[in-house]
Order: C-alpha cells, then structure tokens, then sequence
C-alpha cells in the first residue's frame, strides 16, 4: 500500500504505527538525508528498504526477510541466516595421561 502525501517526517510515523508486520518497505526520494532519516524512522517496520520499486527481494541477489509479526528477519538465503542455525562450542584436550582426577585447586603439594 502507498502512504498519501503529507510531510515526511510524519509518514514513517504512520507507517510504524500502523500495522503489525513488516516484509518490504519502499522510501520514493532524490534526496539522501530524507532517505537515510525515513530509513532511521522505520528501522524496525520491514525486514528489507528500498529506494527504487517495491517488488521485494530479487532471488538469489537480495535477502528475504520479514519484521515484526511476518517472521524474525532472519533474512533467509542469505549467509547471516546460518548464524542462527549452529552452536559455537568449546573442546579442550590433552595428550598427558592423567595421574589422579582431583580438581588442581585441591592440589597438597
């Protein structure tokens, strides 16, 4: 859906406001600082911005994502996505045989 004109910096307000999801959003300017101030007001309402047609995510070349109640903006079939998909873990090993299995804080040398 398309917001009516009024002056920009009450239109993210609406946009923010107004509804509970969020997939793909489109800011339609020639000036940078009102794009990059619209981009600050809507941060949280869609998963992906853009300048140009609101197509939403080109396959392949863009991420999909969804904000709010339309996903967790995971932005799947992009490589961030498998961040959320594995574990970091920690191994320790040694090669000594050990000689007794007392904490080394218990050590009575």
């Amino acid at each position: 859906s398309s917001v009516p004109q009024k002056p920009m910096r009450t239109r993210p307000i609406l946009c923010d406001k107004t509804s509970e999801f969020g997939l793909t959003g489109a800011i339609h300017t020639s000036h940078m600082y009102e794009f990059c101030e619209a981009l600050e007001a809507l941060r949280y309402v869609a998963g992906n911005m853009y300048n140009h047609k609101t197509t939403g995510a080109m396959v392949g070349a863009q991420p999909f994502s969804g904000a709010r109640q339309s996903g967790t903006n995971s932005k799947v079939g992009w490589w961030p996505n498998l961040l959320q998909w594995t574990e970091l873990s920690t191994l320790g090993f040694t090669f000594n045989k050990p000689t007794d299995f007392a904490p080394s804080y218990l050590d009575r040398d």
